[in-house]
């Protein structure tokens, strides 16, 4: 289990899970997070969604910072506490995005995206494990749901192995993923 702080009037923007720091995604990391939203390698499965330039990236946090203010929880910036057997990346380095937002008021969004070079170790299960307790212990009454691209079986098989199950299926209308088939996920039934 994580070291989560007490909620107080910062809720959890920043603490600690096993090999993880997690702190609220703010505008002085746009940087270190467009490294990793601008390596076509993180877009494998959508190719067109790669950040082009720095600016995207500090649009798409700007986007991110409200759910912070409004519902005390959003997207953590990513950073490793210790060092990787066989990774180069150092601790203290932002590895990624991750945690959860809220979308139309109702539900809490769950995603990440994470540098290729921490893959296949287990490092997003802990975060999606970190965001939905975080999402619990914020607004036990309001869902969490995970919108994954049909062909992306490894974030399917990390939503499902922290207990989120399919609740339907969806063809993506606009975006970058406009046309493309959408599992989702949801920590409980949906109506």
């Amino acid at each position: 289990m994580s070291e989560l702080e007490t909620p107080a009037a910062d809720g959890f923007r920043s603490h600690r899970t096993e090999r993880l720091e997690l702190h609220a995604l703010v505008m002085e990391h746009v940087e270190a997070v467009h490294d990793v939203y601008g390596d076509p390698a993180t877009w494998s499965h959508l190719p067109q969604g790669r950040h082009a330039t720095p600016q995207v990236t500090a649009a798409m946090i700007a986007k991110a910072q409200p759910s912070w203010h409004e519902y005390g929880l959003g997207y953590w910036s990513v950073l490793l506490k210790a060092p990787l057997p066989g990774c180069s990346l150092r601790p203290g380095e932002i590895i990624g995005t991750g945690g959860v937002s809220v979308v139309d008021g109702d539900v809490w969004n769950l995603g990440y995206r994470l540098t290729p070079g921490v893959w296949g170790r287990g490092l997003a299960g802990e975060i999606v494990r970190e965001a939905l307790a975080c999402a619990r212990a914020v607004a036990p009454g309001r869902p969490v749901v995970a919108r994954v691209l049909s062909e992306n079986t490894a974030s399917r098989r990390v939503v499902e192995r922290a207990g989120m199950v399919l609740v339907r299926e969806e063809t993506e209308r606009s975006g970058p993923a406009a046309g493309r088939k959408r599992l989702i996920f949801s920590d409980r039934h949906l109506p």
